[in-house]
């Protein structure tokens, strides 16, 4: 079966919306910390750290936990302050009083038809780490310095201001910035535009005493776009030079942009973390379809909210009485039932709540149980108490 998607993924189970796969390996006890090499002497009252990564990567937002631990470990306060829009921040702020995660996926910036890796699963991963260290205690907030609306040098120019406001507003915390890796340089010029201005070069004119460093990995894949196409999304392969321990924290080096590095080891992508949620309405189609396969006409028809209305080529079903007539006088015999596949699947998230499926949809069955069969389908799905239950069926 071909599964095409809004933004391409790579599909699990349903478990994953509970248990976050995404999680580092050494986050299973999500309190523990990792140790970050030479990273403790500078750990302590009003530290700045600004990491510069490349978006899409599981290993890099895990460093940023490992840093956040860190700090926690030695009883201090921590700001986190991430590339996203201020108000998501409020809805993380929320996420981690009631643990709503569908409340915070419903965020447009999580939804993005492009999706960059700063909306990933291993940002989601970091987020649910941070949660259940302020759970144990830790003084710990999240914030956002995205400039919404801007692009290029002045985008640069507000983040930098919100940043350095969110850290004034609580000077003593460490503060653990992450951010791509041009923004957190310290001097003026990049490779396309030797006038360009970063972030952290405004933050260094407003004295902020900021340790910059350059997220640097061994090799391996990212989830990075390679123009603003949603089919140019996937894993792509990102070479790279380090070795040895990691997480490592390094200061000095020939790079007079940043201070040092925050060496990662081998990288691997991190696909947007609304694919979960697409994830369970594939796997309820799934699970329709074997249970149609064998012969389970009632555990099909599950598939339907009470109210769920199906339009045919012809006729009109209201409620799942009468859509579970329609289809036990037409396939009351197993017989007829036949094999059921569902191709070309197109699914798509409307909010966090509800999303279409199209695709086509085939019987294989001999002639004398009515042969072969199929046609195409658009479904509106919404997920409730019972999980996503189809709320609107047409198919021909």
């Amino acid at each position: 079966m071909r599964l095409t998607l809004l933004v391409p993924v790579t599909f699990a189970s349903v478990a994953s919306l509970v248990a976050l796969r995404a999680a580092p390996a050494h986050a299973a006890d999500p309190n523990a910390c990792a140790p970050v090499a030479n990273a403790a002497p500078l750990v302590k009252p009003g530290a700045i750290f600004l990491v510069g990564e490349m978006h899409g990567t599981r290993e890099m937002p895990a460093a940023v936990g490992d840093l956040a631990c860190l700090a926690v470990e030695h009883k201090l306060p921590v700001t986190v302050a991430l590339e996203i829009p201020p108000e998501t921040a409020d809805a993380i702020e929320r996420y981690f009083i009631s643990g709503d995660r569908d409340g915070l996926l419903a965020q447009d910036f999580w939804r993005r038809a492009v999706q960059d890796g700063r909306s990933s699963q291993a940002t989601l991963a970091l987020l649910e780490r941070l949660r259940r260290l302020r759970q144990s205690g830790a003084r710990l907030r999240v914030i956002g310095f995205d400039a919404r609306g801007a692009a290029g040098q002045p985008r640069d120019a507000v983040m930098a201001d919100a940043f350095a406001a969110a850290q004034r507003a609580q000077p003593g915390d460490v503060t653990i910035g992450l951010v791509g890796n041009v923004h957190n340089r310290l001097t003026i010029g990049v490779p396309w535009d030797a006038a360009y201005k970063p972030m952290g070069w405004y933050l260094v004119q407003q004295k902020l005493p900021l340790t910059s460093l350059r997220a640097t990995w061994a090799s391996g894949k990212a989830w990075t776009c390679e123009s603003d196409a949603a089919s140019s999304c996937g894993g792509h392969d990102f070479p790279g030079r380090g070795s040895g321990p990691a997480p490592t924290l390094t200061l000095g080096g020939k790079d007079p942009t940043v201070h040092g590095t925050l060496y990662v080891g081998p990288i691997s992508p991190a696909p947007p973390a609304i694919a979960e949620v697409i994830d369970a309405v594939r796997a309820e189609l799934t699970r329709e379809a074997a249970a149609w396969n064998k012969g389970d006409l009632d555990g099909y028809l599950r598939g339907y909210a009470a109210d769920a209305t199906f339009i045919g080529a012809t006729d009109v079903q209201h409620g799942l009485e009468a859509i579970a007539a329609k289809y036990k006088k037409r396939y009351g015999d197993v017989k007829k039932m036949g094999t059921l596949s569902f191709g070309d699947l197109d699914i798509r998230l409307l909010s966090a709540d509800y999303a279409l499926a199209i695709g086509r949809w085939a019987l294989a069955r001999p002639p004398a149980d009515g042969g072969p069969a199929g046609g195409i389908f658009t479904l509106t799905l919404h997920h409730g108490p019972d999980g996503w239950r189809i709320i609107v069926d047409h198919t021909s």
